[in-house]
């Protein structure tokens, strides 16, 4: 395989909206949990969060708006960004860690032998050491 595994892995991600002139950049970190989102180039929220779902809320020109995450899984997750006026979605993106990566397969079986191997070795060093 090509390169190391976690460059191939795409763990940051970034959505992109425009509505009536204003830029709306959402940002969440797959590694730090970090997540973002700015206006028109300012950060209007920023925080940690290591569940699988979050909201933040902000106001545009006396407009509340929110940016919803959805993250479906942990590793090898997609995320769904919505973008929301009030309690309705204007626009949803989303993204995967894999990021529509050829061989993506051997990727996943990569992880699952190293899993494997980890937890053989785990094995016989805990019977080795108690016995």
């Amino acid at each position: 395989m090509k390169g190391s595994l976690l460059k191939k892995l795409h763990l940051n991600f970034e959505f992109k909206f425009e509505y009536e002139g204003h830029v709306i950049e959402a940002r969440a970190s797959g590694i730090s949990a970090k997540e973002e989102v700015f206006v028109d180039g300012e950060c209007v929220s920023s925080r940690r969060n290591f569940g699988l779902s979050s909201t933040h809320e902000f106001l545009i020109e006396g407009e509340t708006f929110k940016v919803h995450f959805d993250v479906g899984g942990f590793l090898l997750s997609t995320i769904r960004c919505d973008l929301l006026l009030g309690d309705d979605v204007v626009r949803t993106e989303s993204q995967s860690s894999l990021k529509g990566q050829k061989g993506s397969w051997k990727l996943i079986l990569s992880f699952f032998v190293i899993g494997l191997a980890a937890g053989f070795l785990s094995a016989k060093l805990a019977l080795w050491l108690l016995g």
